[in-house]
């Protein structure tokens, strides 16, 4: 019996560093999950900016999380920012970066979440944008930050029920379908090209975390606060999505199917890839057993 084996190539519209392929080889660089003996032991800096106040910190809590036992969380506190940062992790040879958490952040809509990165040991940090954003919130994409406007609609999962209006209003108790998965594609600033060490990527990145309110107020009622879980940095030389082979979606379906499949027969598949697809190849071999 003649049998085909049929592979299908994706050229990607991409940098020469970056390919299409099935299985990308990604690799962990870092990751976090607040569980454990030690809790928060890859978290190297936890604090607060406003020396005239009292010290304040994240800290575990097992109120709320995604898996395990424990988050880490604080609360927001009248002029004062609360920050904690990564331990630091390399990119080297890294085009492709991806950072991953899951979160419930539910402070004042007057109120910032920010997230940051540096690629100097936190000699200098840059702000998470919309353009490094590849999650749900309609809010972040514009704006840049977290609060409970983030996910504002009834009608969609997770909504965090904002706005609480008035100063005494502690606001809706957050719960566990609350929790939203965030992506960001760190990319262009810890996987490019480091011109001093001739390399892609960085030998000392952190991201760090910070919960602040410099206007002072509302006061004096906080909310629930930021809930963080499951952080995790992804590296990877190519993209870090693989392309996608739709059969079903074409205006006629034609999937090499049978024992018998001869290469004179059409084939018709729909090809995506998020860097883009130039275009398709068609392999196969037959064989005789």
């Amino acid at each position: 019996m003649k049998k085909s084996l049929l592979a299908v190539l994706f050229i990607a519209l991409a940098s020469p560093a970056v390919f299409g392929q099935f299985a990308p080889p990604i690799d962990t660089v870092f990751t976090e999950n607040f569980d454990g003996t030690l809790g928060a032991d890859s978290i190297a800096a936890n604090y607060n900016t406003d020396s005239s106040n009292a010290t304040r910190s994240w800290n575990d809590t097992t109120f709320l999380k995604t898996t395990g036992g424990m988050s880490f969380h604080t609360q927001i506190y009248s002029s004062d920012s609360i920050i904690f940062e990564t331990d630091a992790f390399s990119t080297i040879t890294y085009t492709n970066v991806r950072f991953t958490f899951d979160q419930i952040c539910k402070i004042r809509y007057i109120q910032k979440a920010y997230i940051q990165m540096s690629k100097d040991n936190g000699q200098t940090w840059v702000n998470l944008t919309g353009t490094h954003y590849q999650g749900e919130s309609p809010q972040f994409s514009s704006q840049g930050w977290f609060n409970e406007l983030s996910y504002p609609s009834a009608l969609l999962s997770p909504y965090w029920q904002g706005p609480t209006i008035g100063n005494s209003n502690t606001g809706s108790t957050p719960t566990s379908t609350w929790w939203a998965r965030e992506t960001f594609d760190l990319s262009a600033y810890l996987g490019d090209y480091d011109n001093t060490n001739s390399q892609y990527g960085y030998a000392q990145c952190k991201i760090r975390f910070v919960m602040t309110n410099k206007t002072g107020t509302p006061s004096p009622a906080s909310l629930a606060g930021w809930f963080v879980d499951n952080l995790m940095v992804e590296g990877a030389p190519c993209e870090l999505e693989p392309p996608t082979l739709d059969w079903i979606n074409v205006s006629v379906q034609a999937k090499p199917n049978g024992a018998r499949y001869m290469p004179s027969q059409d084939v018709r598949v729909k090809g995506k890839d998020n860097a883009g697809v130039d275009s398709m190849r068609i392999y196969f071999r037959r064989y005789d057993y």
